[in-house]
C-alpha cells in the first residue's frame, strides 16, 4: 500500500477550506468588480458584490448562499447594471466570452455547493428553480434571439456543475459506507482471530487438565502416588498453557498478519504427543525429516495436530492415534487418524458435524487451512475411529482461498 501523505486532502481540514473559499470569493469579488468599474458600468459593482461575497461562507449555508446570489442575479437582470451578453473583451471567441457572464458563473457556483452538501432532493429542487427563473428572466429582459442562446448556455453550465457536484457527494458518501464497512469486517476479523487463537491455545492443555483431574479424583484414596503423579501433569499443563498464552498475546499485538518467529512448528509436536499422552491418547508420530515450512504454515500444521489431539483425547480416549506429516511436490500433507473408544461405543460428541454440537474445533481448522488455500476434510472412518486429513499448497504457488464448509465438532 502506497503509504506517501496526501497532497492536500490528508493536510487541510474545514477551516482551511473555508478560508479557500474567501480568498476565491474575495479574488472574484475584487475581478470583476473592477471590470465592471473598468468597462463603464459602475452601477453594477453592488450586484456583482451581493452576488460573489457570499460565496466565501458557501460550505457553511449552502442553500442560503444559493438563495443570496440568486436574489442579486435577478435583481441584477432586471435592473439591467449588469450585462447579460459577452464581455467586450477583444481576441477572445464569443462561444468563450460568453462563459464570463456574471449571473450564470455565480449561480452555477453555488449550485455545485449545495449539490455536494444537501440532499438530492433539496439539490434537485433547487436545479429547477434556478434554472426555470432565471431562464424566465432572461428571455423576459433580452432579445429573443440573444435570450434562447443565453437560457442554452445558462442550462448547460448548471446542469453539468449540478451533476458534478452530486458525483462528488455520492463519492464521499462511497467512501464513508466503505470506510465504516471496513472497519466492521476488521472488527470482526480480529475478533474471530482472538477466538481462534484463545480456542487453539487453551482447548489442549484444558483437556489435557480435565482429564489428569479426573483421574487424580478417582485414585486420590487408593492410589496416592498415581494421583500425585496426575496433579504434577496438571500444574505443568498450566505452565505450558501460560506460555501459549504470551506466545498469543504476543501474536495478537503484532501489526502485521504474519506468525512470530517463535511461533510453534512441527519440531514442538512431540509436545503435543506427550501431553496427549497424559491424557490417554497412545500417539505415533511421522513426520517428514525433510519438511520445511515458514512460521506460518508451520504454525497451521501445529494448530491442526494440537486440535486434533484435543478432540481424540476428548472424546475418545484412552485411544491409539497416528500423526503424519509429509512433504509432497506442491506442499504439504497432514492426516491424523484415531481408532475411537476402546470400548467400541462412540460419544454422542464424537459425531461431527452433528447439528447444535456447539464445537467450533473444525471451523477453526478449516479457517486456517483456508488462509493458505488448502483443503481439509474430517469424517469419521468406516472401520471405527474419526481421521483429519489437510493439505497446505506450497507458499511460492498461491492458489484462491475456497470457503471453509460449517462442519463442527
Amino acid at each position: 500500500m502506497d503509504e506517501r501523505p496526501l497532497l492536500l486532502v490528508g493536510r487541510l481540514r474545514h477551516r482551511h477550506w473555508v478560508a479557500l473559499d474567501v480568498a476565491m470569493a474575495a479574488g472574484l469579488t475584487l475581478l470583476l468588480g473592477g471590470a465592471a468599474v473598468v468597462l463603464g458600468t459602475p452601477a453594477a459593482a453592488p450586484y456583482i458584490v451581493c452576488m460573489y461575497a457570499p460565496l466565501a461562507v458557501r460550505r457553511l449555508w449552502p442553500l442560503p448562499v444559493l438563495v443570496v446570489i440568486f436574489a442579486a442575479a435577478a435583481l441584477s437582470l432586471l435592473a439591467g447594471n449588469v450585462p447579460t451578453g459577452p464581455l467586450e473583451v477583444g481576441g477572445f471567441p464569443d462561444a468563450l466570452r460568453v462563459l464570463a457572464w456574471n449571473q450564470p458563473m455565480a449561480v452555477t457556483i453555488a449550485l455545485y455547493t449545495v449539490a455536494v452538501h444537501c440532499r438530492r432532493a433539496t439539490a434537485l429542487a433547487a436545479l429547477l428553480a434556478a434554472g426555470i427563473g432565471l431562464s424566465a428572466l432572461v428571455l423576459a429582459t433580452r432579445p429573443a434571439p440573444e435570450a434562447v442562446g443565453a437560457v442554452l448556455i445558462c442550462w448547460f453550465l448548471f446542469a453539468s456543475q449540478w451533476v458534478t457536484g452530486l458525483v462528488v457527494r455520492e463519492r464521499r458518501l462511497y467512501m464513508t459506507r466503505l470506510a465504516a464497512r471496513t472497519a466492521r469486517e476488521a472488527v470482526l476479523d480480529e475478533r474471530l482471530r482472538i477466538a481462534r487463537d484463545l480456542h487453539d491455545s487453551v482447548a489442549h492443555s484444558m483437556s489435557v487438565i480435565t482429564v489428569q483431574a479426573s483421574v487424580a479424583a478417582h485414585v486420590a484414596e487408593a492410589r496416592p502416588a498415581a494421583a500425585r503423579e496426575a496433579l504434577a501433569q496438571i500444574e505443568a499443563t498450566g505452565r505450558a498453557a501460560q506460555v501459549e498464552m504470551r506466545r498469543m498475546l504476543g501474536l495478537l499485538r503484532r501489526e502485521d498478519d504474519g506468525a512470530p518467529c517463535d511461533a510453534p512448528g512441527p519440531a514442538a509436536l512431540p509436545e503435543l504427543v506427550r501431553a496427549a499422552g497424559a491424557a490417554g491418547v497412545e500417539v505415533t508420530l511421522d513426520v517428514d525429516p525433510g519438511l520445511r515450512l515458514g512460521n506460518g504454515p508451520g504454525l497451521t500444521v501445529y494448530r491442526l495436530v494440537q486440535e486434533a489431539l484435543t478432540n481424540t483425547a476428548k472424546h475418545a480416549a484412552p485411544t491409539r492415534c497416528l500423526v503424519t506429516v509429509t512433504a509432497a511436490r506442491d506442499g504439504v500433507r497432514v492426516r491424523i487418524t484415531d481408532e475411537g473408544p476402546r470400548t467400541g461405543a462412540d460419544s454422542p460428541g464424537r459425531r461431527a458435524g452433528a447439528p447444535g454440537d456447539g464445537g467450533h474445533g473444525l471451523a477453526g481448522m478449516r479457517e486456517r487451512v483456508a488462509l493458505y488455500g488448502g483443503e481439509l476434510t474430517a469424517g469419521p472412518l468406516s472401520g471405527g475411529g474419526f481421521a483429519v486429513e489437510a493439505f497446505l499448497p506450497d507458499e511460492s504457488a498461491p492458489r484462491p482461498v475456497r470457503q471453509p464448509a460449517q462442519e463442527e465438532r
